[in-house]
């Protein structure tokens, strides 16, 4: 008995036929277990599918921007810790929902070129991939742009802080402080001589992991940049691969026309020939005709002469 993996894969993917066509997209889905042809409606199923991923992930990144913002205007140390291990559990879910969606718009490429498809078809199925890993692409920069704001605002918070500590500090000497992950040495100093130090340890505290948090939205920013580098030539293979195609269609229109040119030239010169065919043929029948009356005559005006004899 054949085995159903379309099934097994809308079993994976959350997919229910039984709620009204319904799609869950809580569940990792595992593509590669697809394999052989893949039909249309599998195909179409594919993109609905990262076409969820997509909108999910774009919910997502709103309520990273807002958590963001609500860290950043935390005025206690409980709420400020409050929100920045939601806001962390929240960043690691993004980051690795949109490594999946990744890999399933490269695993929608390969279906792209499966070698049955006819040129229309892979024409059709290479141009909605590029739209939607387009699509993909501008959430992509609009999360890079949310950690951007969020970096610019912890750098800006930092500084401000570290100014507490070191009213004397010039710009360069708060960068290098903060390149450097000195902030917190600083501080430390500033714990040491302070009447509360219970307060400043509280301020030492936040200040340590909103430094680290700095360090992570540039490790993230970095990763964004790759993974949107990536996508980038996945749509520049895309269009590459779509121009391909059309070229060969249009090389095969211009085969096709210029046999059609050979085609009607030949029906031309064999129109020709045939006329000159029949020319022939009438002449040859006009010399045996004349032929044939000529040595009739002959023959008569020889038994005439005979018989005159």
């Amino acid at each position: 008995m054949s085995r159903d993996r379309f099934g097994e894969f809308q079993q994976r993917s959350g997919y229910r036929s039984d709620v009204n066509d319904e799609f869950i997209p809580d569940q990792t889905i595992s593509m590669t277990q697809i394999s052989g042809q893949t039909s249309d409606a599998q195909f179409f199923s594919l993109i609905d599918d990262v076409k969820a991923k997509i909108r999910d992930l774009e919910s997502k990144t709103r309520d990273v921007r807002n958590l963001s913002e609500k860290t950043l205007t935390s005025i206690n140390d409980k709420a400020f810790q409050a929100s920045r291990v939601e806001l962390e559990q929240l960043n690691n879910q993004v980051d690795s929902e949109m490594k999946q969606t990744k890999q399933d718009l490269e695993y929608i490429q390969s279906v792209c070129n499966e070698p049955w498809l006819s040129r229309t078809q892979s024409i059709a199925r290479i141009g909605r991939h590029q739209t939607l890993s387009k699509l993909f692409a501008s959430l992509i920069s609009q999360y890079q742009q949310i950690k951007h704001d969020f970096y610019d605002k912890s750098r800006q918070r930092l500084k401000r802080q570290y100014l507490i500590a070191n009213p004397s500090a010039t710009e360069d000497d708060i960068d290098n402080a903060i390149d450097n992950q000195q902030i917190s040495n600083v501080f430390a100093q500033a714990v040491l001589s302070s009447n509360r130090s219970g307060d400043a340890r509280r301020v030492l505290k936040d200040l340590e992991d909103r430094q680290q948090d700095i360090l992570n939205i540039e490790q993230t920013i970095n990763e964004l940049a790759a993974m949107f580098e990536q996508v980038s030539g996945m749509i520049s293979q895309q269009q590459e691969m779509i121009d391909n195609i059309e070229l060969g269609v249009e090389e095969a229109d211009v085969n096709v026309m210029g046999a059609t040119s050979e085609v009607a030239k030949a029906v031309v010169y064999r129109k020709r020939a045939r006329k000159v065919s029949i020319l022939i043929s009438l002449n040859f029948i006009n010399l045996y005709l004349y032929l044939s009356i000529f040595f009739t005559k002959f023959v008569l005006l020889y038994r005439f002469s005979e018989f005159g004899a």
